[in-house]
């Protein structure tokens, strides 16, 4: 996997991602004249291939989804009316499917989850 493939490039047009121009203005990440406040989690989210997953906070997932959804950055040929580009790589099956597909996805973006055992008292 590429990190354009689900990522920020660069064309004649200026810097895309998805669908949409992007454009950095005082570490603000503007897209569609929409303007997202440029945090170490999201910028993780948007422009690095190996993620480091433990800065990325539930507002920077939540935030990163409204992105996808906005710029189409995960549809065949970034066009609302195409399927879903998926395949088995990590960025894809752990981030973005669970946030296209409707599910809850926190801190960590993957939830991992420890069990402890308890003595149930009757």
């Amino acid at each position: 996997m590429t990190v354009r493939q689900y990522g920020v490039y660069f064309s004649d047009e200026g810097t895309i991602l998805g669908d949409k121009h992007i454009t950095l203005q005082n570490d603000n990440i503007i897209i569609k004249e929409e303007k997202y406040d440029g945090t170490s989690g999201l910028y993780e989210l948007i422009f690095k291939k190996f993620l480091n997953e433990s800065i990325c906070m539930d507002d920077d997932v939540q935030t990163y989804r409204s992105i996808l959804l906005t710029t189409n950055v995960h549809r065949r040929v970034h066009n609302l009316s195409n399927q879903i580009m998926s395949n088995k790589k990590h960025r894809y099956k752990d981030i973005i499917a669970p946030l296209v597909s409707g599910k809850k996805v926190g801190t960590g973006i993957s939830k991992r989850v420890k069990f402890t055992a308890y003595d149930v008292v009757k």
